[in-house]
């Protein structure tokens, strides 16, 4: 995969808009994967903000009983602000979609 040489002018964008934007938005507007997104995020040290990662939380309980993992997927964003932004997707595709499910009974109680 090619490297992307970052400009000055994308990095204020980046630590302007990422505490409070999806990876995926992010991704489309700077024209890579929402990996290189979240990389670079982690090495010059910005974060999402609580208040994103509260309101995806409200929206993965509000989806629950609805096609829950694919709601949950379908997000794609991170979780976990000081745990390097393990992405949903990332998870579900390690662990598979079982204990996936039963990981998310015991977090949602």
């Amino acid at each position: 995969m090619k490297y992307k040489k970052w400009t000055i002018e994308e990095l204020e964008y980046l630590k302007k808009y990422y505490p409070n934007t999806g990876n995926e938005i992010l991704a489309n507007h700077f024209g890579i994967s929402k990996e290189k997104v979240q990389s670079k995020s982690n090495v010059i040290g910005i974060r999402k903000s609580e208040e994103f990662i509260s309101e995806l939380r409200s929206k993965i309980l509000e989806s629950k009983g609805k096609n829950t993992h694919t709601n949950m997927l379908s997000f794609g964003k991170s979780l976990y602000p000081n745990e390097h932004h393990f992405s949903l997707v990332t998870i579900y595709n390690k662990i598979g979609i079982k204990k996936f499910k039963e990981m998310y009974k015991l977090h949602s109680a």
